[in-house]
C-alpha cells in the first residue's frame, strides 16, 4: 500500500479558502480511497480538524476527542492523527507501513516567509525521500511552481499534486515531478475543481502520463552470458548488447526514451551474498550504487529480492545436470544383428533358400540338362545356394546360362542383395554414430541413490544459491551431501564447473539448459545433459532497491507482454539459440565396432583354416594317387 499524504500550505486564513482546502482534500481522499488521515502541521495553525476517537497521537493538542466540528473539518468516517513538527518529515516506518493511503496535513504559518523556509516547513528539502508516498500541496495563487521547487528533487515516481486557487473560486490541480534531479521540473495539468462541481480526473493512468525518461542516461550493469551477449566494445567497455535480454533492453530503451552506459563486473559474475554480508558481481554493483540497473537475466531468489528489486518476470528457464559423455558404449556381441529384426532375418534366410531351390529346380527342368550333366555343370544344392549368395558379397556369376528363367532368378537375387546390403550398411552406420552411452542417473532422486557423484557449480552464481536455500527436500539433500562438503574446491564461474565435470572422476555440473553450444569452444570434453534432472525457475532484470524508475519499467514490461513484443523477441532468439545438429564430428570407438571386427576376423581365420585343410587333403590325395599308379 502507498501512503496518501496531504500537505496544506496556507498563506490566508479566510473561511472560504479553508473550506476549499478541506473540500478539495476530501475529493482527493475519495479518489485515492484513503481510510486514514495524518495531520502534520506547525505550532501556529488556523485550521482545526475533527479527530476520530479511535486514533490518537501523543503530544498533540488536536487529539481531544471532544473537539467540536468546525467549518474546516473533514467529514466522513476517517481516522485522523495529528502530529506537530516544524519540519514535517514522515519517518521511514510510516512511509513503509501497510496503512491504506494515510493523509497528512501541513499548515504554514504566517506570511513573509521565503520559499526555502516554506519548503523546509513542509519537508521538501533535498534530503527528504518523497517516493513511496502521495502528496497534496496547497499553494497560494502567486506562487510559481518552478521557483517554489527550484532546489527540490521530486522523484519520478512521486505523485505530488499541487492545488492553487484560480479565478471564480475554482482550484487548479497539477502534478509535478522530475525525471532526474539534473533535469527540469515537469508539470502536468490535471484539471480544475470548483465547490459546486465534481472534479473530473484524467483518464490516463499514472504511467500513461509519465511514459518517457527524456533521454536519461542510466548506468547499466551487464555480463556476457547465454541470454545477454555483448556485440560491440570500445576499449573493453561494452557499447551494444544483444541476445534475448539485450533485445528486450533495446525495446525498453526505445519505448521509454533512455540511454544506457554499460559497465561489467570485475569478477565477471552475476553476484552472490558473501560471508561478510556484502555482494559481489553485478548485484554488488547495483547494491553499491555503481550502476542503477542491470539488463542481464537474474534468477529469482530470496537474498537477491531483499537486496534489489526485480522487473516483471521475462523468461522461464531450466538448470540441468551435465555429466561427461561416455567414450564408448557397452560391448554387445550380437550388435551386428541389431539393424534388422528377427522377422527380417528369418524372411531373408527363407528367401535365399527359396531362390536356391528355384535355381535347382529350373536347372533340373532345363532342356539343356543332358549337355550340362555331361559337362559337369549340373547344379547341386550347395552350388545353387552359393550362386544366390554371390550378389550379397558383390561378386558376379561365372555361370554361362542362356535360359531366361535362370536370368530372372539372378536378377531377383541381385536386386534383393542391393536393397538388403545398402539398408544394412546404413542402419549399422547410423546405430554406431547415434548411439548414446548409458547415463549414470536420470533424476535428482537417482543421483542421491547412487551417492557417488559430486555436483559442481559456480559459487558466484544464482545456481549455487538456489540449492543452498532450497526448501525442496531432495534439492536440500543434494546440497548437504554432495555440494556443501566440497564448496571450497568449487570454482567461481559456471564454465570452470563444467570443465571440472570433465576433468574429475564422478563429478557432475549444474548449468542452464542449452548452454553447451555457447561454451562449445571452451569445454575440454564432451558433456551430455541429464534431461530429467532439472529445476525450473523464473528470470528477470534487476534494479536498485526503491528506484524511482521501478514502476515505469514494470509498467512497460507488462505492456510488452500484453502486446506480444516479448513473445516475438523470444521466438527470434530461440532460433539463434537452437544448436545446429548434424555438423558435429563424431568418432567411433573401438568397442562399438568390436563385434563386427570379431566376426570378420573369425571368418578370415576360418577361411584360412579351411584353405589349409583343403591343401593338406589335396596333397594327401595327390600322393595317394601317385602311389596307386606305381603299384
Amino acid at each position: 500500500m502507498k501512503l496518501m499524504i496531504l500537505a496544506v500550505l496556507i498563506t490566508s486564513s479566510t473561511c472560504l479558502y479553508v473550506n476549499n482546502t478541506v473540500n478539495m482534500a476530501t475529493a482527493v481522499i475519495q479518489h485515492f480511497r484513503s481510510v486514514c488521515v495524518y495531520l502534520l502541521h506547525g505550532y501556529d495553525t488556523s485550521i482545526t480538524f475533527i479527530h476520530h476517537p479511535r486514533s490518537s497521537s501523543p503530544g498533540s493538542e488536536h487529539n481531544d476527542p471532544s473537539a467540536a466540528a468546525k467549518p474546516g473539518s473533514i467529514p466522513g468516517n476517517l481516522s485522523l492523527s495529528a502530529c506537530q513538527a516544524p519540519s514535517a518529515i514522515l519517518p521511514e516506518s510510516l512511509l513503509s507501513s501497510h496503512i491504506s493511503f494515510p493523509l497528512a496535513e501541513f499548515s504554514s504559518l504566517g506570511r513573509g516567509r521565503s520559499h526555502t523556509e516554506l519548503r523546509k516547513e513542509v519537508g521538501l528539502a533535498r534530503t527528504v525521500r518523497l517516493s513511496g508516498a502521495k502528496w497534496l500541496l496547497f499553494l497560494d495563487r502567486d506562487s510559481v511552481l518552478e521557483h517554489f521547487f527550484a532546489d527540490a528533487d521530486i522523484p519520478f515516481d512521486c505523485e505530488l499534486l499541487v492545488a492553487q486557487p484560480g479565478d471564480s473560486r475554482h482550484v487548479m490541480l497539477s502534478e509535478v515531478y522530475r525525471v532526474s534531479s539534473s533535469l527540469p521540473l515537469q508539470t502536468h495539468r490535471l484539471g480544475n475543481w470548483t465547490p459546486v462541481g465534481a472534479f473530473s480526473w484524467p483518464t490516463q493512468t499514472f504511467y500513461g502520463r509519465r511514459n518517457t525518461l527524456q533521454g536519461l542516461v542510466l548506468k547499466t550493469g551487464t555480463i556476457e552470458h547465454l541470454l545477454t551477449v555483448i556485440t560491440k566494445e570500445e576499449n573493453k567497455k561494452p557499447m551494444e548488447v544483444g541476445g534475448y535480454y539485450g533485445d528486450i533492453w533495446s525495446a525498453l530503451k526505445n519505448q521509454m526514451d533512455f540511454k544506457a552506459d554499460y559497465y561489467t563486473p570485475k569478477d565477471d559474475s552475476f553476484g552472490v551474498k558473501l560471508d561478510n554480508g556484502s555482494w559481489n558481481g553485478v548485484v554488488g554493483m547495483v547494491v553499491g550504487g555503481g550502476v542503477h540497473v542491470s539488463n542481464a537475466a537474474f534468477m529469482y531468489n530470496a537474498p537477491r529480492m531483499r537486496a534489489v528489486d526485480y522487473l516483471d518476470p521475462m523468461s522461464v528457464d531450466r538448470m540441468v545436470i551435465y555429466v561427461r559423455k561416455a567414450d564408448s558404449t557397452d560391448l554387445v556381441w550380437m550388435s551386428f544383428l541389431a539393424p534388422f529384426s528377427l522377422d527380417v532375418w528369418v524372411t531373408l534366410s527363407a528367401s535365399l533358400f527359396l531362390l536356391s531351390a528355384a535355381s535347382l529346380l529350373l536347372d533340373r527342368a532345363s532342356p539343356h540338362r543332358r549337355r550340362q550333366e555331361e559337362e559337369g555343370l549340373l547344379l547341386e544344392f550347395p552350388r545353387a545356394l552359393f550362386s544366390v549368395l554371390k550378389p550379397f558379397c558383390w561378386q558376379g556369376s561365372t555361370d554361362d546360362r542362356v535360359e531366361v528363367s535362370w536370368r530372372v532368378i539372378q536378377l531377383t537375387a541381385n536386386l534383393t542383395a542391393l536393397v538388403i546390403v545398402v539398408s544394412y550398411s546404413a542402419s549399422v552406420l547410423s546405430r554406431i554414430m547415434t548411439s548414446k552411452g548409458k547415463l549414470p542417473f536420470n533424476s535428482f532422486e537417482e543421483f542421491l541413490e547412487l551417492g557417488t557423484y559430486t555436483l559442481a557449480v559456480g559459487r558466484h552464481g544464482g545456481h549455487f544459491t538456489h540449492f543452498q536455500i532450497s526448501g525442496d527436500p531432495v534439492l536440500r539433500a543434494v546440497y548437504d551431501r554432495h555440494m556443501a562438503p566440497y564448496v571450497s574446491s568449487f570454482p567461481e564461474g559456471d564454465l570452470e564447473a563444467l570443465n571440472m565435470a570433465c576433468a574429475r572422476h564422478n563429478f557432475a555440473a549444474v548449468d542452464l539448459k542449452n548452454i553447451l553450444p555457447y561454451y562449445s569452444d571452451k569445454l575440454i570434453c564432451s558433456l551430455e545433459e541429464v534431461p530429467k534432472a532439472y529445476v525450473e525457475f523464473k528470470e528477470s532484470m534487476i534494479i536498485k532497491k526503491r528506484s524511482p524508475y521501478l514502476g515505469i519499467f514494470r509498467h512497460t514490461v507488462h505492456n510488452m507482454h500484453r502486446s506480444g513484443i516479448l513473445d516475438a523477441i523470444s521466438k527470434r532468439n530461440t532460433k539463434k539459440l537452437t544448436p545446429i545438429t548434424g555438423l558435429e564430428f563424431k568418432s567411433v570407438s573401438l568397442t562399438q565396432v568390436t563385434p563386427v571386427l570379431v566376426l570378420l576376423t573369425t571368418a578370415a581365420v576360418a577361411a584360412m583354416l579351411l584353405l589349409t585343410l583343403e591343401n593338406i587333403i589335396f596333397r594327401i590325395n595327390l600322393r595317394f594317387n601317385k602311389y596307386n599308379r606305381k603299384d
